[in-house]
């Protein structure tokens, strides 16, 4: 912007220099705590550029006009230097006071330079006029600009709070004020794009509503001060992102698979959880995933699903899942031949299938997904019975090795479990 005067535009807690390019709150030098302007009226100022440092790319601005007739130019008008930062200089109050909803007047002073109070002159008094004893002369404050306080305690759905970048907004109705009272509560952790997953934050706060501390100042029938806070909002640190994702991984298991196969991969799980796949949550892995289940449930076969997942998954492979009959994993497993395993989550057998023939021109993955898919159909046990039967015409070996002694001595049963399946995989399989 040059020394020429041009007009800014206030909406949606930024400063637009025109239609297109804008400053945040964040990036001026109005404490964004101690202020909202009002969202239902356009709010334009006439501005000129006192100085422009260029080290810090920050423009110094002061305003010219509170309320200008012609700002047609606005939409049009250019930036000739890159801008990354507004400090406003000499506001006048009684001019902006008119364009906030909520303010701490305190806060803002600092930024307003003094104006001259002619609103009230006292009236020249007659010479050796006398006045009643104990009469009060102080007329500068009458009964209705005493400041009110007013302290309120109450419950509030989340449904009904906006999330923004470090606070969260809503509006209230009170008894002893005729408007909705708009409430900000900061949290440096809250970011906007919780906005999606919202819901779920009582789940994972344990709550059902926040709990609001709430007072409000009233002179006359003005909105002198505000502050809410809320002990739940408090409880949202920079842990709070790693609660959100292990519960849309905990959630997994109730995804309703209505999509066709039976095995699936990591991102088809992702997009398929009414959690969405916000930026601020961590990339996961495969291994990510079977650790939180491991970490956050008491697995009776954890032994077993460690093994497999971080000793013998195979590198040229990823981990995938399956959600029928019940969730669990398939593990790539190497050794004289190609192996998928089959884990699922509390249960007493480890499926696994490989090709009698490596040179098979059926795609062993593919079988495997219809195999599981059969399963889900018919049953573990009804499944074991099919394969006895019609193993000889099949073009893939299947074995279920069982987790024996898991509540009699599981240390054993493991270790016997392991020796299984190291065997099986040494083996040709012919």
């Amino acid at each position: 912007m040059s020394n020429a005067k041009k007009f800014i535009r206030i909406k949606e807690e930024k400063i637009f220099l025109n239609d297109t390019d804008f400053i945040l709150f964040s990036n001026t030098n109005l404490p964004e705590q101690s202020l909202s302007f009002k969202t239902n009226q356009e709010i334009i100022w006439e501005v000129k550029s006192t100085s422009f440092d260029k080290s810090n790319k920050t423009i110094h601005l002061e305003v010219l006009d509170y309320h200008p007739q012609d700002t047609t130019s606005f939409s049009s008008q250019g930036v000739n230097s890159v801008i990354e930062r507004v400090e406003f200089q000499n506001l006048v109050w009684s001019q902006l006071e008119p364009f906030l909803s909520y303010y701490r007047k305190l806060d803002l002073v600092q930024l307003c330079k003094e104006e001259e109070d002619n609103s009230y002159q006292q009236a020249p008094q007659k010479k050796h006029q006398t006045q009643p004893p104990n009469f009060n002369l102080d007329f500068s404050t009458s009964l209705i600009d005493i400041p009110k306080k007013h302290h309120e305690v109450f419950t509030f759905s989340f449904s009904n709070v906006e999330i923004h970048d470090g606070y969260i907004s809503f509006s209230k109705l009170f008894k002893f004020f005729s408007d909705p009272i708009e409430f900000k509560i900061f949290n440096p952790h809250l970011l906007k794009e919780f906005e999606h997953i919202k819901s779920y934050f009582p789940k994972v706060l344990g709550i059902k509503k926040i709990m609001v501390l709430a007072d409000v100042e009233l002179t006359g029938n003005r909105i002198t001060d505000r502050k809410a806070t809320s002990p739940q909002i408090d409880l949202i640190d920079e842990n709070f992102i790693g609660k959100i994702n292990k519960r849309r991984v905990l959630n997994f298991p109730k995804i309703k698979s209505d999509f066709g196969g039976s095995i699936f991969d990591l991102d088809k799980l992702i997009t398929s959880s009414d959690i969405p796949n916000l930026n601020s949550l961590p990339n996961q892995t495969e291994v990510d995933v079977i650790k939180i289940f491991l970490e956050e449930r008491d697995i009776r076969n954890q032994k077993q699903i460690e093994f497999l997942a971080f000793e013998k998954q195979s590198l040229k492979e990823k981990i995938k899942f399956n959600l029928k009959p019940k969730f669990g994993f398939i593990f790539s497993l190497e050794g004289k031949s190609k192996f998928y395993c089959w884990e699922l989550l509390n249960h007493n057998a480890t499926y696994i299938w490989s090709l009698k023939n490596q040179n098979s021109s059926i795609d062993l993955f593919e079988t495997v997904e219809e195999e599981i898919s059969l399963i889900a159909k018919i049953g573990r046990k009804e499944y074991r019975s099919y394969y006895k039967e019609n193993s000889l015409n099949q073009e893939y070996t299947f074995h279920a090795l069982h987790h024996s002694k898991v509540n009699v001595n599981p240390e054993i049963g493991f270790e016997n479990w392991k020796n299984n399946l190291e065997d099986l995989l040494k083996s040709d399989l012919q």
